[in-house]
């Protein structure tokens, strides 16, 4: 799916932006950059509801029940003074877009989280032709600074 993406960035002509594309096991990927002391002004997350990554020995798997838990709590520590949004995919039945909103509230500070206003919804794609029915994609939650919102 990562390849499909960077495809469709090359296409749109998002390749050469400051936009950093990473298709590795995102818990791994963020311990490290908290390690580091990396910030980010925005947050892009659609991770699996399953997934093994790594071979042999270093090989891991993932489950959203067990790991989106310990990758929200390093989020405070990923964003910068000036983080502009955090937005979340799930496509796991088991998790409704209000349990996804909660999870990524409970996972934000007062600070970054202002009064917590997190949009969620389904992630549909809808019908082309009369009567069809909308295809369901998903659940997204997304945070926005206050700055940022026009509600």
């Amino acid at each position: 799916a990562a390849v499909d993406v960077w495809g469709w960035a090359q296409a749109v002509g998002l390749a050469d932006t400051t936009i950093r594309w990473m298709s590795e096991d995102c818990l791994t990927f963020v311990e490290r950059e908290v390690k580091r002391g990396n910030k980010y002004d925005a947050l892009i997350f659609d991770p699996p509801a399953f997934g093994r990554g790594g071979k042999g020995k270093t090989s891991k798997a993932w489950k959203l029940d067990k790991d989106l838990p310990k990758l929200l709590k390093l989020f405070p520590e990923l964003l910068s003074d000036q983080a502009a949004f955090v937005v979340l995919s799930c496509h796991d039945p088991k998790w409704s877009s209000k349990r996804l909103a909660e999870a990524l509230r409970a996972a934000l500070p007062p600070a970054a989280g202002a009064a917590h206003h997190i949009d969620h919804g389904p992630m549909m794609i809808e019908a082309s032709c009369e009567g069809g029915r909308p295809l369901p994609m998903g659940v997204f939650a997304r945070w926005r600074s206050p700055a940022l919102r026009q509600d």
